[in-house]
């Protein structure tokens, strides 16, 4: 959500943009979507032209201000979310980046965290039709690199990833099949159970 405000030409200075006007305030708030709680500790950029004018964090409220900004055209981005305790494989902030017109008049900019579920890959490991029992899977993306095993289902599930692509590899799977050297890539979205089944028979 923005919410911009702009003013009447008040004499004859313009900038480069042809905005008109003093310097004036830019502030507002980060918060979670579903709660409406704000978030403290992250970092909102004010740049021009592509580069860093100043930054701000959020207050205990998820509350920020630019106190006196000239009249220009600015872009505001939101950053440091490591420094606030959420997870980008749990929150997302669409956009993270807004466009706003100062000219004289408070500038209000708000970023609202939306929760995301996050993807999970899980599958089968069977032999001749069989569950396969302590089975490992390797799953491997990102900054992601754990092994499950399968359950007394053959069952087995990677949990708690981020939206990318990920290889799971079948390490190692106890019985008589021969599995050989058996992986897949899969491209897992927020939301997402993606299925990978490993199946083998002698």
């Amino acid at each position: 959500m923005l919410a911009l405000a702009t003013a009447a030409a008040c004499g004859d200075g313009s900038d480069a943009t042809g905005l008109r006007g003093g310097k004036s305030a830019v502030a507002g708030a980060v918060t979670l979507a579903k709660t409406g709680e704000g978030v403290p500790d992250a970092v909102v950029a004010i740049l021009a032209d592509g580069h860093v004018v100043d930054t701000r964090a959020t207050d205990t409220e998820g509350e920020f201000a630019f106190p006196s900004v000239p009249a220009g055209r600015y872009a505001l981005r939101l950053t440091g979310l490591e420094l606030t305790g959420l997870s980008p494989r749990h929150v997302s902030f669409e956009p993270y980046e807004q466009v706003v017109d100062v000219a004289g008049e408070p500038v209000e900019v708000y970023f609202s965290g939306v929760g995301l579920i996050p993807p999970r890959i899980s599958g089968y490991v069977l032999c001749n039709g069989q569950a396969v029992p302590d089975a490992a899977i390797r799953v491997v993306g990102g900054d992601v690199d754990q092994t499950v095993r399968t359950n007394a289902q053959g069952k087995y599930g990677a949990t708690d990833l981020g939206a990318g692509f990920y290889t799971a590899i079948l390490e190692s799977a106890p019985g008589t099949c021969d599995f050989g050297l058996r992986y897949e890539v899969v491209h897992a979205r927020a939301g997402q159970f993606v299925d990978v089944d490993f199946t083998a028979s002698n």
